[in-house]
């Protein structure tokens, strides 16, 4: 979640107006899908032992988070982007 922070919080030329609306939604998302990683990670302990709980947990879970945290915020400034150039396309078709 400190990662989405700090992605959201660094892009350049958006307005914090953006930026509030983005963290309000994203944090309480990344925090659903922890609660869902721990789900997994126990259920994954109970079924398949302490050694692949440890292994998802440590190693899987670690590498996958980040790519996802990553991929939501180029996600946001990709439906950023493309709304404001949308918004100057209309603007100038009503001129």
């Amino acid at each position: 979640m400190t990662l989405f922070l700090a992605l959201i919080m660094a892009s350049p030329q958006v307005e914090y107006k953006e930026k509030a609306k983005a963290l309000l939604i994203g944090e309480p998302l990344f925090f659903l899908l922890n609660l869902l990683r721990l789900y997994i990670t126990i259920l994954c302990g109970f079924h398949y032992g302490v050694s692949t709980m440890s292994l998802l947990h440590k190693i899987i879970w670690e590498a996958i988070t980040p790519i996802i945290v990553v991929a939501a915020w180029l996600v946001w400034l990709y439906f950023l982007m493309n709304r404001d150039r949308n918004q100057r396309t209309d603007a100038k078709q009503v001129s």
